[in-house]
């Protein structure tokens, strides 16, 4: 019996002094990662970085240089327009590039029933800033959903307007609808203030059809020398991947508060597990940044990193996917904006002779490279006119084409229309 106790008191003793080392080593742990954390939150508020939710308010700014508050006082006659564009063309809400007499007549009636709509948005357009003017509540998801239903009241704005550039280029008014397109692409970098990798993504995608409209109204017929120099300023301004830097800034501080929202009634070991995880993001976030600033065929984006002890960080695993797609897709966007340019300065010289030498074309040497391999755009001319495009990022070239669909490019509307069949 002795024995017994005796081994039961050694056994308590030795449970005892693993439970305080390992209380020790927590502690210790925690104060160190602690310290690392902070040095790394004090050198990116130092840059001026967003760290939380709270920091995406904004000092108010003058309501006359505001883009979103002419962009809200406009809201009401987007959803009145767009509701009479989805009846009169249920499937897309925007009208065909043909249109008849009567579907012309038909669309100047609603566009001419708001009168107000035009001067608001191209006043938003002018604006030298972008406030959305967010309530930035304590949860970070609460201050996700008026983001969404912001991004879904642009969208219509961008289809709105699409469907302005069709009435305009069926009427025979090129310079009007090429201005129309201009508008379009002005109100999406108004737009790139917003957070967020859906917002970009939104931003992307609007981008992308004043891009396509504009590869429509040159392919009718000639425009103004104004209109060329007016569309390849505007494009030369997007050409950039600022927008993207800004998203995984954002995308970062929303992710330290996810973080600090899961953890703030943590006890000491979720506490470890806390600063660890938020210490794996901001060296994953750092990679992502690294590789966004440079060109995509110098760098892909494959950020590197090890999943160590800790079982949250799987969650940077389901976020990795997410953050390759968007890079691509600005890659994407850049491309077809880039063969825009060669398009508009093919027609602007009058250009016939294949093969196209770019470096005559009187564009910036950046313009005419493919962002996905780093050589020039593919230029060539089918009988139907000229085919810009880039190879993508299996840079592969098959005529522009591959598996029935046109890579990121711009070509004859007959084949535009082609490629984009299911």
């Amino acid at each position: 019996m002795k024995r017994l106790k005796k081994i039961l008191v050694w056994t308590a003793l030795s449970v005892g002094v693993l439970v305080v080392a390992f209380l020790l080593f927590v502690a210790y742990f925690t104060w160190s990662t602690s310290r690392e954390l902070e040095s790394r939150l004090a050198e990116l508020r130092a840059e001026g970085a967003p760290l939380s939710i709270a920091d995406f308010a904004r000092e108010p700014i003058p309501p006359d240089t505001n883009a979103a508050i002419f962009l809200q006082r406009a809201g009401d006659d987007v959803e009145a327009v767009w509701k009479e564009l989805t009846a009169l063309c249920p499937k897309s809400g925007v009208p065909p590039l043909e249109l008849s007499e009567a579907e012309i007549e038909k669309l100047d009636d609603i566009f001419s029933a708001y009168p107000k709509l035009m001067p608001l948005l191209e006043q938003a357009a002018a604006c030298p800033d972008y406030d959305s003017q967010p309530d930035v509540p304590h949860s970070p998801a609460a201050f996700l959903e008026p983001l969404y239903d912001r991004g879904s009241k642009f969208r219509n704005v961008i289809r709105v307007l699409q469907a302005r550039s069709r009435l305009l280029t069926a009427k025979g008014l090129l310079d009007d609808a090429v201005a129309n397109q201009i508008l379009m692409l002005k109100l999406c970098e108004a737009w790139s203030a917003e957070p967020f990798l859906p917002s970009y993504l939104i931003r992307v995608a609007c981008r992308g059809l004043a891009v396509e409209g504009a590869n429509e109204v040159l392919r009718v017929g000639p425009v103004a020398p104004a209109s060329r120099e007016a569309l390849d300023a505007e494009l030369a301004v997007l050409d950039t991947s600022d927008d993207l830097i800004w998203a995984l800034r954002s995308e970062r501080a929303f992710s330290l508060a996810a973080i600090r929202d899961s953890f703030k009634n943590a006890i000491w070991v979720p506490g470890v597990m806390g600063n660890s995880v938020a210490l794996t993001f901001l060296d994953f976030y750092d990679q992502c940044l690294e590789h966004a600033s440079r060109p995509y065929w110098q760098s892909r984006f494959e950020p590197r990193f090890q999943v160590g002890w800790n079982p949250l960080d799987v969650m940077i695993t389901l976020l990795l996917p997410a953050l390759q797609s968007a890079r691509e897709a600005n890659e994407r966007v850049r491309a077809v904006s880039r063969s825009l340019r060669v398009l508009n300065a093919l027609q602007a010289h009058e250009i016939d002779e294949v093969p196209a030498n770019l470096d005559g074309l009187g564009l910036p040497k950046e313009a005419t490279i493919d962002p996905f391999n780093g050589e020039p755009l593919r230029v060539k001319k089918p009988p139907g006119g000229w085919l810009v495009y880039s190879v993508g990022k299996d840079r592969r070239d098959e005529d522009g084409m591959w598996a029935g669909r046109r890579l990121f490019g711009l070509g004859p509307i007959e084949e535009e229309k082609a490629a984009r069949q299911p």
